[in-house]
């Protein structure tokens, strides 16, 4: 008789220990469950489809922009290029880093080069335009995969609205780097 009363202790104790287990499991899942909730991940699907449903729209309405671009093409333009002098040299914002780049403009023009003569014209306001999006930039912004096309269309807008203001067409098709050397 005295084996039986020993064990009962044991086996309540046992069961003890494996309740708050199955206590503490169920309460790291409830949270787990909730913080996944909380960022969205079960709402993911729906966001994907409508991703999705905008590529497809969207890549219809770059067909067509395209075609249409195709279509009122001048065939009195011919691409050229043109490399803005000096290079641009700034610092990075809140950085001991610099950031130097030369850049080269691809635009159609006419024989006459109407264009490039007024992207010479406004040489000032471009630099300066161009300068401004460089000392914005940010260590981690350098650090991205996409950090080349996403200066380059940047860099691309801002001379845009600088022609778009003076000569009221958006002109430069590209921008290329001709050296990029952050340090």
């Amino acid at each position: 008789m005295a084996d039986n009363d020993g064990d009962a202790p044991k086996k309540r104790s046992l069961l003890k220990i494996i309740l708050i287990v199955i206590l503490v499991l169920v309460l790291l899942g409830s949270v787990a469950g909730g913080i996944m909730y909380a960022m969205g991940i079960f709402t993911e699907a729906t966001d994907a489809e409508q991703a999705i449903a905008a590529m497809e729209a969207g890549s219809s309405n770059q067909e067509q922009s395209t075609e249409k671009a195709e279509q009122e093409y001048d065939a009195g333009r011919k691409p050229v290029y043109f490399e803005i002098k000096p290079e641009l040299l700034s610092n990075v914002y809140n950085s001991q880093k610099v950031i130097q780049i030369r850049v080269a403009l691809m635009f159609n023009d006419n024989d006459a080069g109407e264009v490039a003569e007024v992207i010479k014209e406004h040489n000032f306001p471009i630099r300066n335009a161009l300068l401004k999006v460089l000392a914005e930039q940010r260590e981690e912004m350098i650090s991205r995969m996409r950090f080349r096309e996403d200066l380059a269309f940047e860099l691309k807008k801002e001379i845009n609205d600088i022609l778009e203001a003076s000569i009221g067409s958006r002109e430069i098709k590209e921008l290329y780097f001709a050296e990029l050397i952050v340090q």
